[in-house]
């Protein structure tokens, strides 16, 4: 259920957001400073008392991976509320613990409901706070995390010295109760379609598999093998889930990977200084519990100073020459803490200390460029987006106009837009052929045998079986039309008679391009018209999803960011070369001149539900947002709300069929395509087709996608449940689509793949098999070969 948030005082809501993310760090970095004086009091050693720590930890670790799922099923307002709700109760209980168990207990309790409000701050920052004010809030939140970092030990140490170690959680309680009141500011529901589900099975796994591994470290090694059981089990679940917490493609991105092992080797040191270090202070060096929390307090204080002038630092000498500093620093600065001897006092922890924590967000924190956010931020969107259901921690990402986005190549005139004798919404017909990067129709495109190692680049009249296998599009290399459509107010797209649509947005000194077409030749000859009009430079490259045709050409654009869904990250890992090679042998046509392909495309900026792109002056913002999953796992959207204009990429067709090969049917023809109609839009561009203009021509064609959809549901679903064969399928299929859609572009192309993975899914297959040119000529064979 969608529910249009009610918005409220805007200072409110972000005090409410503030306040729910300082409080945990506060309560982890102020917890540390009393275990010394915790363990005294209750008679325990190191061992028992360390875990005072670990039950916050191991709590918050297990639930903000799955949380933010519960938040878009349940609300996140309510859930916040809760979780907040709870995080004061377990405080208040804290204070009041008879004895160590039981404030262990509590600490895991206050860990649950840290876990929410961790996961859940975020997500309301693009509900709550108008457009120019986004990149501010956000840089607020992490201010005020930092805060509770800084503040918890010398804070703590000051309480006990007063008041004893209850007084670092009663005094923290009442922080809670003014939290929970000002939530209410907060809107009451999200804007988001609560569908997907919690992954309990891999919740659960991933908890019993840290704390085993936590009771292995700490009381008995034997339960390590436990540990190793309870990951396999965890690894296993995940690769079977429908809504996994982490996707398992995209840990096979070897730079996000290196990324998440470093920030989780870098956390591991900083823990370990947190809960040794007031052991030394206390015991070998005889501080008081106040200088203590002012000694321990150094190395935050020091990481929350610096933390900017490292931002920009990183800009001017690179990421990976500050990763291998902060690294070296790091490995450095352990050492000597190691060697250390007591006489050197507090100046010899100290020292060490603020080496450590101000370069712990190098290496943690400037693996950026490649993908959008330190390991920290990349380790959320791991386990919260790379799976494709609408996800808190970055529902609201926002880039921000001006100097918000780094350029390549340094600075660049801003565009202007030249006079034109044509008329705004006039077409322009580009034929193909002809000219620099055109080809000559008929002609095979030059060096795509050498494109992909063992890339099968098979031609008309191939064979399996003795069955002609020739693919519908794969003799199909005519010339087709170009229309160059103006929309007017610097909005452009580019049809071709069925072969995919770009778009372009102009801002007030840059392009929002949105596709890039099959090749970088190809993509060149649609910058070529959009120069006709603007020589702006290029900022974002959107890519609605991922297939090659659509996005290969992108390094033809030199566009400052490449910007998609989280979902197609993994599917670019995960897919990405097979897809080349089975999208260049079924439609040559498309990929002119494919040798000037440099490699698959990646992007350089992610998100999970939404992100707005502000265009400056008086052109507002284009929104790009997540509709659910449909033609891929990661389809996105670009919304224009001013001029009511709609890139919908390929889950609207316009007068085309419907490519479904990496569909998710059932979920497509129903909640997404709710969704991509509760836009409004009154002018449509789809991923084939011409353009809708107005809200008729734009229901149309949802309603043709809808229905096209629909009826091939209906027809392989009653082919499957009368335990017939996938091609008795595909022929139900094609008697039933051909007399509405068999006339348009690529129906006879598509409807193969169509079938064989809707038939997939009623089988039990939910994540679609990966296309290889193998698999293409067996399903073609056997589906359409013989028909």
């Amino acid at each position: 259920m969608t529910t249009t948030p009610t918005r409220r005082s805007p200072a409110w809501a972000l005090t409410a957001l503030s306040l729910a993310t300082l409080l945990p760090s506060l309560s982890i970095s102020v917890a540390t400073v009393g275990l010394p004086t915790i363990a005294s009091a209750f008679g325990a050693g190191f061992t028992a008392v360390q875990w005072v720590v670990i039950a916050f930890l191991l709590a918050t670790t297990a639930l903000t991976v799955g949380i933010g799922r519960l938040g878009d099923l349940a609300g996140r307002r309510r859930l916040l509320t809760g979780g907040t709700a709870l995080f004061t109760g377990a405080t208040l209980l804290c204070g009041l613990a008879p004895d160590l168990p039981l404030l262990i207990a509590a600490r895991a309790l206050q860990g649950v409901g840290a876990a929410a409000m961790i996961a859940l701050t975020i997500a309301f920052v693009g509900e709550t706070v108008p457009p120019d004010r986004t990149g501010s809030a956000m840089g607020l939140l992490g201010t005020m995390s930092a805060v509770g970092t800084a503040l918890g030990p010398s804070l703590g140490g000051v309480l006990i010295e007063l008041a004893g170690w209850r007084a670092i959680f009663l005094a923290v309680a009442p922080l809670g109760l003014l939290a929970l009141v000002l939530i209410r500011a907060l809107p009451a529901a999200a804007p988001t379609p609560a569908r997907g589900r919690f992954d309990s099975a891999g919740t659960a796994l991933l908890a019993a598999t840290l704390a085993a591994y936590a009771l292995a470290v700490t009381v008995d090694p034997r339960l390590l093998a436990v540990a190793a059981a309870g990951l396999a089990g965890f690894v296993a679940v995940e690769r079977r889930a429908r809504d996994p917490l982490l996707a398992p493609a995209l840990l096979r991105d070897r730079v996000l990977a290196a990324g998440l092992t470093t920030n989780t080797l870098v956390s591991a040191v900083m823990m370990t200084t947190l809960v040794v270090g007031p052991f030394h202070l206390t015991l070998a060096l005889g501080l008081d519990p106040a200088l203590v929390g002012l000694a321990m307090s150094a190395g935050p204080v020091v990481s929350a100073v610096t933390g900017v002038p490292a931002g920009r630092v990183t800009d001017r000498v690179g990421a990976p020459a500050m990763v291998l500093a902060g690294l070296a620093g790091i490995i450095a600065g352990a050492a000597v803490l190691a060697a250390m001897p007591a006489s050197a006092g507090v100046a010899g922890y100290i020292g060490p200390l603020v080496v450590i924590t101000a370069l712990r967000d190098l290496p943690g924190g400037q693996q950026h460029r490649g993908h959008a956010g330190r390991p920290g931020t990349q380790a959320r969107r791991a386990v919260r987006g790379a799976h494709p259901v609408p996800e808190p921690g970055a529902h609201d990402g926002r880039v921000g106009h001006g100097g918000g986005v780094r350029r390549r190549g340094g600075d660049r005139r801003p565009g202007r837009r030249p006079r034109s004798g044509r008329g705004r919404g006039d077409p322009v017909v580009l034929r193909r052929g002809g000219g620099p990067g055109g080809r000559r129709p008929g002609r095979r495109a030059p060096g795509a045998e050498d494109l992909l190692p063992g890339a099968d680049n098979r031609r008309p009249g191939w064979q399996v079986g003795g069955v002609s296998t020739d693919f519908a599009s794969s003799g199909d290399l005519g010339r087709k039309e170009e229309t160059f459509v103006d929309l007017g107010g610097g909005v452009y797209a580019l049809t071709a008679e069925g072969d995919p649509n770009v778009g372009a947005v102009e801002g007030e000194d840059f392009l929002v391009c949105i596709e890039a077409r099959a090749t970088p030749v190809a993509a060149r000859r649609w910058l070529a018209a959009l120069r006709e009009r603007t020589d702006k430079p290029v900022r974002h490259l959107v890519l609605t999803h991922y297939h090659a045709v659509r996005v290969l050409g992108a390094s033809a654009f030199d566009a400052a960011e490449v910007v998609t869904h989280t979902a197609t990250r993994a599917l670019i890992e995960e897919r990405g070369e097979a897809d080349w090679a089975s999208e260049l042998g079924r439609m040559p046509r498309l990929f002119e001149e494919p040798s000037s392909i440099p490699g698959l495309t990646r992007p350089t900026l992610t998100f999970t539900d939404r992100m707005v792109i502000p265009l400056g002056g008086d052109r507002g913002d284009l929104v790009l947002a997540y509709c659910g999953r449909g033609h891929t796992a990661g389809d996105i959207v670009a919304w224009l709300p001013s001029r009511g204009i709609l890139f919908a990429g390929d889950l609207v067709e316009s007068a085309a069929a419907l490519y479904t090969g990496d569909a998710f049917h059932d979920e497509w023809a129903t909640t997404t395509l709710d969704t991509v109609a509760s836009f409004g839009a009154t002018t449509l561009i789809g991923g084939r087709g011409p353009v809708a203009t107005g809200a008729a021509a734009v229901g149309d064609a949802i309603a043709q996608s809808r229905h096209f959809l629909d009826e091939l549901r209906r027809t392989v679903g009653e082919a499957h449940r009368a335990g017939g064969s996938v091609a008795d399928a595909f022929r139900a299929a094609h008697a039933a689509l051909a007399p509405r859609y068999g006339r348009w572009p690529i129906f006879e192309h598509c409807l193969p793949f169509d079938v064989q993975r809707y038939w997939d899914e009623l089988s039990g297959v939910q994540w679609p098999l990966v296309w290889t040119p193998e698999r293409d000529r067996e399903v073609w064979a056997q589906l359409r070969g013989g028909s």
